[in-house]
């Protein structure tokens, strides 16, 4: 009789054990490019934001913007570049370096033009929910700090970009 306490005990403490990794995710889920973007009305373009992640730990953020309903980029904004770490469902973006036009004073320009930005390291972190079978993640980057409350965006929705 004990044994067999012991044997459905055992059960239920791994079937539990694997449920709590059930929402765990394969880094390959992510790999490839994900975008969001929001029309701006009075310029009528979209602005861009794309991430893509690579097989071999690195992220790529570009921000651009795009004619409406076309895949024609008309400038680029920022570009961010860095190492990527997944463990479970929170992904890490570790020491990103940015780059922004030369000039400093232009909106949007072309990506050649862009220059490395020394001493202003990106590192953050995000926990990931993937929906719509996904081809959807919602990116979680946590509590806002009060003192930028203003500029931050805690969840974001990227789309899976399908090339």
């Amino acid at each position: 009789m004990k044994d067999s306490v012991y044997l459905v005990l055992t059960a239920i403490v791994l079937a539990l054990s694997s449920c709590s990794n059930e929402r765990d995710i394969s880094p390959t889920v992510l790999y490839g490019t994900w975008e969001q973007s929001s029309y701006l009305e009075g310029r009528d373009l979209d602005l861009v934001a794309r991430y893509h992640f690579h097989p071999d730990g690195i992220f790529e953020r570009i921000h651009f913007l795009r004619k409406p309903q076309s895949a024609e980029i008309v400038g680029y904004t920022q570009y961010l570049k860095g190492e990527l770490q997944i463990v479970g469902r929170r992904v890490k973006f570790i020491d990103g370096v940015h780059y922004r036009l030369e000039d400093g004073e232009s909106e949007y320009g072309n990506f050649e033009d862009f220059r490395e930005l020394e001493g202003i390291p990106y590192n953050a972190e995000a926990v990931l929910e993937f929906e719509k079978n996904n081809r959807e993640v919602v990116m979680d980057f946590g509590p806002c700090n009060p003192i930028l409350s203003s500029i931050c965006i805690r969840h974001q929705r990227f789309t899976k970009v399908f090339e």
